[in-house]
């Protein structure tokens, strides 16, 4: 009886021993993420769930009582905003600040497990703006985060130790990444935006064992979001959302890009790259088919001053002013409308792709712009 009694204690101190030494997000298999919504007690991604609700199915706080529910605990994450949603998992929760620092906090009492601090380089343009991180992903024993200086990070869950580190853009250009990524099997998802700066943002896919590119795709413009997975009809889908920058140049503007393995879709055109010379400031204008001359109560203006329009479109340039106006290619002289009598018109059609700036050669403080894409 006693050597029985021995050999139960022993067995019962291996598994907390096994249970000691087990880090959380060991246990945090891609097809335990699948099933997250089966698993109450946990929020296992940004959403909680691949569905993206953000809907606790636990009931012990509810409508009744949650005038009642005073707080805790709390933990100062010595940051300058927060825009980031906690991940909690078995009893551990993983946080991050606005220097993108990375903290593992024991969920029941607030007590720091380990912190990981990632330095920022000092001449980051995102100075201007703020730093944000809106938190991390968990799978396979790792912590993966991006970060503003577009960096990658995979930490060791059980100790915050560092496992690798890749480059994912360049952050002197405002490359950066805000979000965290979207496990799908040994891939990490992530987008990658450009700040308010003329530069194309993508999404890439990177493996979760070794921080390896394994693809990248070009949306036009920025991806400052995490993507989401869903299937429709047994087609899986991974869709982003990514924003335009109007006064860039970027493709189309606002758009939600949507990729499967049955995807044809190629990728778009970068912004026009920025200008060596002044030129016109504000939106650009695209489905428009006129520029007027000396318009809205201003003689001398371009109205609007800078449209996109697609290759093989004509612009008429017309002149609504009380002067003589014209608009004439100022780079290299490719076009010109001659100086044009008040309520004259002419029109140009625009064969070859390119960003065209030009002026009024009587007013040669009149200028205006035309990007022509494919």
């Amino acid at each position: 009886m006693r050597h029985r009694t021995i050999y139960l204690a022993l067995c019962i101190a291996a598994l907390l021993l096994l249970k000691a030494w087990s880090a959380p997000g060991q246990d945090v298999t891609f097809d335990r993420l699948l099933q997250a919504e089966k698993d109450p007690n946990n929020w296992l991604t940004y959403f909680r769930d691949y569905r993206g609700w953000r809907f606790s199915p636990l009931t012990q706080i509810n409508t009744t009582n949650v005038k009642r529910v005073v707080p805790k605990w709390t933990f100062d994450l010595e940051g300058a905003g927060l825009q980031l949603t906690p991940l909690v998992i078995d009893g551990v929760m993983y946080v991050t600040n606005s220097n993108h620092h990375i903290f593992a906090l024991d969920a029941a009492t607030g007590k720091l497990l380990w912190r990981y601090r990632h330095k920022l380089p000092d001449d980051m343009p995102s100075r201007i703006w703020g730093r944000w991180n809106r938190g991390v992903a968990v799978v396979d024993g790792k912590v993966i985060a991006g970060t503003m200086d577009a960096q990658i990070l995979a930490l060791e869950a059980k100790t915050g130790k560092l496992l690798w580190q890749v480059k994912a853009g360049d952050y002197k250009t405002g490359e950066e990444i805000t979000s965290p990524p979207i496990i799908a099997k040994q891939k990490a998802l992530i987008g990658v935006a450009p700040l308010e700066f003329t530069r194309r943002g993508f999404i890439a896919a990177y493996s979760t064992e070794t921080g390896e590119e394994l693809w990248r795709f070009q949306t036009g413009f920025g991806a400052d979001a995490p993507p989401v997975i869903y299937e429709v009809d047994g087609e899986q889908f991974v869709a982003i959302a990514t924003g335009g920058n109007q006064l860039q140049g970027s493709a189309y503007g606002d758009a939600v890009w949507a990729f499967s393995l049955k995807g044809q879709l190629g990728p778009l055109w970068p912004p026009p790259p920025p200008p060596t010379v002044a030129g016109p400031i504000g939106p650009i204008a695209s489905g428009v088919s006129t520029v007027r001359m000396g318009g809205i109560n201003g003689e001398y203006s371009f109205v609007p001053s800078r449209v996109r329009v697609k290759k093989g479109d004509s612009l008429t340039f017309i002149n609504v002013g009380d002067l003589p106006h014209g608009a004439t290619a100022w780079q290299k002289g490719e076009w010109d409308t001659g100086v044009l009598p008040k309520g004259d018109q002419k029109s140009i059609t625009f064969n070859q792709p390119g960003n065209y700036y030009y002026i009024c050669l009587p007013h040669p403080w009149m200028y205006g712009q035309v990007i022509v894409e494919e």
